[in-house]
């Protein structure tokens, strides 16, 4: 077993969480030339589907939480691939496996049992 067959395989579990799309990227980098996070700071869908579809260490880092799903790249895809729909499947993913940024876990973990980002009770926000 080497190190990069668990990365392949979260690749596979990403394509079953609704990701069926990830190695149907041809690499043409218009989804970079759309996205507007660019304009803020560094980032390149085209790079992290790359290192999804090979199982490159690194991609689960921050790439997929940046992506704002304003879903652009999904109007300019040539292939029609639904990238944010991928993105999406990439979070689910690395939520299950415990590995979403720390900053998203609280927020994340109270949606589940609040129903709400704020950790606690609805009527308490109210006082």
């Amino acid at each position: 077993m080497t190190a990069e067959t668990p990365l392949l395989e979260i690749a596979s579990l990403i394509e079953e969480a609704g990701g069926r799309d990830l190695h149907a990227c041809m690499q043409c980098g218009t989804c970079t030339g759309v996205c507007p996070w660019p304009l803020v700071e560094t980032f390149s869908p085209r790079r992290v589907f790359r290192e999804m579809s090979l199982g490159l260490e690194g991609w689960e880092a921050e790439a997929v939480w940046r992506c704002v799903t304003c879903r652009a790249c999904v109007q300019r895809c040539p292939r029609g691939l639904d990238i944010t729909g991928i993105m999406q499947s990439a979070r689910t993913v690395l939520q299950q496996s415990g590995a979403a940024p720390r900053g998203l876990t609280v927020p994340l973990a109270s949606l589940r049992t609040q129903g709400n980002p704020w950790e606690g009770d609805r009527t308490d926000r109210i006082d």
